[in-house]
């Protein structure tokens, strides 16, 4: 009974965790470099906009790795297919063309439950890591800037959040349930039988 039991606690904690946040990192290393996208697509996002390109090496912002560029037009990230992810940290600077240092990169994320949460980042020409906070629970964010020239973005990182479960995962899930229902209801009966 008690391995009966465990057996069908184990399989419902496996449907449970089958859409369990899993970690993200957009990091453009998927496309090619010096490139120009519309809508560029990488790592499981889409990055709708204008003047949208894979970068590695420039006069200023640069890594050595692919990291996307944007120019003058909003940019709005979503995820491929739907669904919400958060975004815990990223790596950002002025990149090419930009001749003032000191713009300003602004996030604007939109919750599924259509609140927003806003961060406005300081720049300058070397990449910077910044950690954002409430960043979580978003169905798009919005990169725009007041840079004079093009600004850099990398290595966004979060997590995707837990997928609903599908139908088939609930009834397989409930009938599991069942399952030790019934068995413990007839193990009581059978106790009371031969008492």
């Amino acid at each position: 009974m008690k391995k009966l039991f465990c057996g069908v606690a184990a399989m419902a904690m496996l449907v449970g965790c089958a859409g369990a946040a899993s970690a993200q990192a957009v990091d453009f290393e998927d496309n090619p470099t010096d490139t120009s996208f519309y809508p560029l697509v990488s790592d499981g996002f889409s990055f709708q906009g204008l003047n949208i390109y894979t970068w590695t090496n420039g006069p200023n912002s640069a890594n050595g790795t692919n990291n996307m560029i944007f120019s003058g037009f909003p940019i709005l990230m979503t995820k491929v297919g739907g669904g919400t992810f958060s975004v815990a940290n990223l790596d950002a600077g002025q990149s090419w063309y930009a001749s003032n240092q000191g713009a300003t990169l602004d996030l604007t994320g939109t919750r599924a439950d259509s609140s927003t949460v806003t961060a406005s980042l300081g720049l300058d020409f070397m990449f910077q890591n910044y950690a954002l906070n409430g960043f979580d629970n978003l169905v798009s964010l919005s990169f725009s800037t007041t840079s004079n020239g093009y600004v850099a973005i990398d290595n966004i990182n979060g997590a995707a959040t837990a997928a609903v479960p599908e139908p088939a995962s609930w009834a397989l899930m409930l009938g599991g349930f069942g399952l030790v229902g019934g068995a413990m209801r007839s193990r009581r009966k059978a106790a009371v039988a031969f008492a």
